[in-house]
């Protein structure tokens, strides 16, 4: 009887730890590439996106944990991907800290994708999350030309928690990706089926489905810093949002310089560079560097 009971919890053990598919804190180096580390790109050169310090979101599990991704760089072959096993039925949910620190160009910043690689020009990014210039977001199936801009707008010196969700339906051509966006741990449900995309379910039969294999960190403005962290990809909604007990609010540094969404204001020097502070730590978004 002894043995049917250990074999049972072994089992279940291993059920609920496949539901959790990564978990990426960066904890690695600040000021180190993502290709030093467990990222790579496709053309097996360094990503330009590098490490700086991490976010904090109360309630959320791995908050303040290692670093995060700083997206500043220009071109949009600057990709970092993480690959896992793929999955290849039923939902996959990618959910991560994200802050807009400063954003004046449309683009999108993270996908998923499959696991080809047998060429430069396969380029199969589904559910690809975009940050407009109003600091709106936005989201496709796998077409650049029919993303769906939300109303839902971000303050760029705020930390927001996002869920990609991607839907396999059996069948060619039909699969389906939603976006939601939580300004705090108690706004974000304990299920999915509560919770309410700022862009609804979108298809797209002219593109084909995938079974999602690895996520993209994609720059494309190099004036503009994008900070990704606390990355949990999951095929359940509960351990991608990663919930844990919320403690008291942190007493936080108060920001010398504040960019919003309808001002856009800036700390420019005599040199041209323009500086955020985020906390203790002040960013050169033009220069690349932290003082």
């Amino acid at each position: 009887m002894k043995q049917y009971v250990l074999i049972l919890v072994t089992l279940l053990t291993v059920a609920l730890r496949a539901e959790t598919v990564v978990v990426e804190d960066f904890n690695y180096a600040l000021g180190s590439d993502l290709t030093d580390s467990l990222w790579f790109t496709q053309w097996g050169e360094a990503s330009g996106i590098t490490v700086t310090n991490g976010l904090t979101f109360s309630g959320r599990e791995g908050s303040e944990v290692g670093g995060a991704a700083m997206i500043d760089v220009k071109s949009s072959t600057s990709q970092a991907h993480l690959a896992f096993e793929p999955v290849s039925s039923g939902d996959i949910y990618a959910a991560f800290l994200f802050e807009p620190a400063a954003n004046w160009k449309d683009g999108y910043f993270f996908s998923f994708r499959d696991s080809l690689m047998n060429d430069y020009s396969t380029f199969n990014f589904n559910g690809r999350i975009f940050i407009g210039e109003e600091y709106n977001l936005g989201l496709t199936f796998a077409d650049n030309q029919k993303k769906v801009m939300s109303s839902y707008t971000l303050d760029a010196d705020s930390v927001y928690l996002l869920v990609l969700r991607y839907q396999i339906v059996p069948g060619a051509n039909n699969d389906s990706v939603s976006l939601y966006a939580f300004s705090s741990m108690n706004a974000v449900p304990e299920s999915m089926e509560e919770a309410i995309p700022v862009v609804a379910p979108l298809a797209d039969g002219a593109k084909p489905d995938i079974e999602p294999a690895r996520v993209m960190l994609r720059g494309f403005d190099a004036d503009g810093l994008l900070l990704v962290d606390g990355i949990r990809v999951a095929t359940t909604w509960t351990e991608a949002i990663a919930k844990s007990e919320l403690p008291e609010p942190p007493v936080e540094d108060a920001l010398d310089e504040v960019i919003t969404p309808a001002s856009k204001t800036v700390k420019l020097l005599d040199n041209g560079h323009v500086l955020i502070r985020r906390g203790a730590q002040l960013y050169d978004i033009l220069g690349h560097t932290s003082r």
